[in-house]
This record gives C-alpha cells, structure tokens and sequence, in this order.
C-alpha cells in the first residue's frame, strides 16, 4: 500500500473500537490507524480474489455451456 496516508473519519461500532485498542495494547499492532489500514487492506485484497475467482467460474460455466 502506499506510505502517502489520508485522513478518514469513520463511525464504528464499539466492540470494533476495543479490538483495535487492544491490538495497539498487545503489541500485534503499531496504531489504531495501522490495524484499521492493515484490516481494510485485507478487505480489498480478499474481494479481489472472489471477484477474480466469480470471474473465472463464469467462464467455466460459459465455456462448458
């Protein structure tokens, strides 16, 4: 990802709040910012491979008729 950051504001439920908190508490993360960026970029990784893999069923099917 890029080392150029944006500021977002986002509203969370609570429990999502304290996970973070204690990531940053527990060392596993740098920052509540940092564990937020890494869990989105996880997102946007794992809906590309589904997109990818929804794309190559589709072909399959196509191709089988």
């Amino acid at each position: 990802m890029s080392t150029r950051k944006h500021r977002l504001t986002v509203t969370v439920d609570p429990e999502l709040i304290e996970a973070g908190q204690q990531a940053v508490a527990s060392g596993a993360a740098e920052s509540v910012s940092a564990w937020v960026s890494a869990a989105l970029d996880d997102k946007v990784r794992r809906d590309r491979k589904l997109a990818a893999l929804a794309f190559r069923m589709d072909q399959a099917t196509f191709t089988l008729g």
